[in-house]
């Protein structure tokens, strides 16, 4: 059964939707009973109290800006800016399923929110999705290899930004 890169596109967004429903049900809770653990096993020294509320509104962003991204560039042509802005996204989320999600387990030795979407889901998804790129030739493995590296430093801007702009509107309508 060949799967068409266009339902690559819809399975993505569920993916992503799944991923933060996993999230929003578990990492308030999860975070109050596992914090002090998080520090003393990781031996790192992060802020991790932050306010449901405020991680809800982070949550909606997460999910929102992936899902524009991609119905924004979903009409995309071979090997253009948009498919190229897609697989980044997809780069972003595949490596947000490593780090934190699988290497938290590692290190943990246990659950951690949006743990189980991301190593069942979204990990196979992700290979098998940069796999059809390449094989329909949407991008060759050398610009793959070029995304990859963008999606990094990507990525960490965009958790600081979106975890700031959920800081910033809860703390607005306090």
């Amino acid at each position: 059964m060949k799967i068409r890169f266009s339902t690559l596109l819809k399975i993505l967004l569920l993916l992503v939707v799944l991923h933060n429903i996993e999230e929003a049900l578990t990492m308030p809770d999860w975070i109050s009973q596992h914090s002090q653990k998080i520090v003393q096993q990781l031996n790192i020294h992060i802020q991790l109290n932050f306010s449901p509320l405020q991680f809800y509104f982070s949550l909606v962003f997460a999910t929102i800006i992936p899902i524009l991204v991609v119905v924004f560039c979903s009409n995309f042509v071979k090997k253009s800016k948009k498919i190229h802005i897609i697989i980044l996204t997809q780069s972003i989320l595949f490596l947000n399923s490593i780090i934190p999600h699988l290497l938290a387990v590692i290190m943990l030795f246990g659950y951690f929110p949006g743990a189980i979407t991301s190593i069942v889901l979204t990990i196979p998804f992700s290979i098998y999705f940069f796999y059809k790129a390449i094989e329909e030739e949407l991008v060759d493995k050398s610009y793959l290899a070029y995304l990859f590296l963008f999606s990094t430093p990507l990525y960490l801007i965009l958790i600081f930004a979106i975890n700031k702009t959920g800081y910033l509107i809860v703390n607005y309508f306090n």
